[in-house]
């Protein structure tokens, strides 16, 4: 297969264990890399499932604005999954909420691809002037402008290798300044670490455009979510 399936868990092994197990029932022997967000040890479940395993000791967490750091330690979990499985040109973002129900098919030539623009823009959240200054200090002309990253979305590995470099330099030169702009735009808005939002960012300024991929759906705003169309479900919590 054409792709690694990283996860970043914490301390809900009943519901991370459902999300491992039902990847293994359609890819028995493919690349799947486990990062605990200074929560639990789970190497039993790396034995027992034959997957990577990494307890990190750097709290990540999930909304909680903590600065440079956190998005650093996020998005160099990814680098270092990729780095392993460097034949690899896509990554699956996984979280505990995820349902794997058949085989994974990435369509060929895609940069990164997931959901439909459910109506999250970009341009909104930092601002017209401030989208137009990020495309432009990157040189990209994107196809979106939208934010729609959760869980089962296809990544570019290329973006956490090749292309870390201008990662850590929009982490430098662009993120702080991002969070207060919007401070000052939203005097209500509480300063927020948002996955959603950062991963569409990096792949906007590495020059990456973004596909629909029809493999995956919500299944809390999809009634028909259990159709074998759909391979990949975010927001099952069954097992939360």
């Amino acid at each position: 297969m054409n792709f690694v399936a990283h996860h970043q868990c914490f301390k809900n092994k009943k519901a991370t264990e459902n999300v491992i197990r039902s990847f293994r029932e359609h890819h028995p022997n493919d690349p799947y890399v486990l990062w605990s967000d200074n929560g639990d040890d789970y190497s039993d479940l790396a034995e027992k499932y034959n997957i990577d395993f990494y307890l990190s000791e750097y709290n990540v967490g999930a909304g909680v604005y903590k600065g440079k750091d956190q998005i650093f330690n996020f998005f160099d979990r990814f680098r270092q999954t990729c780095e392993l499985y460097s034949d690899k040109p896509y990554v699956i973002w996984v979280e505990d909420d995820v349902l794997f129900k058949g085989q994974v098919e990435i369509p060929s030539g895609v940069d990164f691809c997931g959901w439909e623009n459910i109506g999250n823009s970009l341009t909104h959240r930092f601002g017209k002037e401030k989208f137009n200054k990020l495309c432009e200090k990157y040189n990209v002309n994107p196809n979106f402008d939208y934010y729609t990253a959760a869980g089962g979305i296809v990544l570019s590995s290329e973006v956490f290798t090749n292309k870390f470099n201008i990662v850590k330099k929009y982490i430098e030169e662009d993120y702080i300044e991002i969070q207060e702009l919007i401070s000052k735009r939203y005097p209500d808005y509480v300063k927020r670490f948002d996955y959603d939002v950062e991963i569409m960012m990096i792949h906007l300024i590495c020059g990456k455009q973004y596909s629909v991929w029809d493999q995956i759906t919500e299944c809390h705003k999809n009634t028909n979510w259990i159709s074998n169309q759909y391979t990949v479900v975010h927001g099952y919590k069954d097992h939360y």
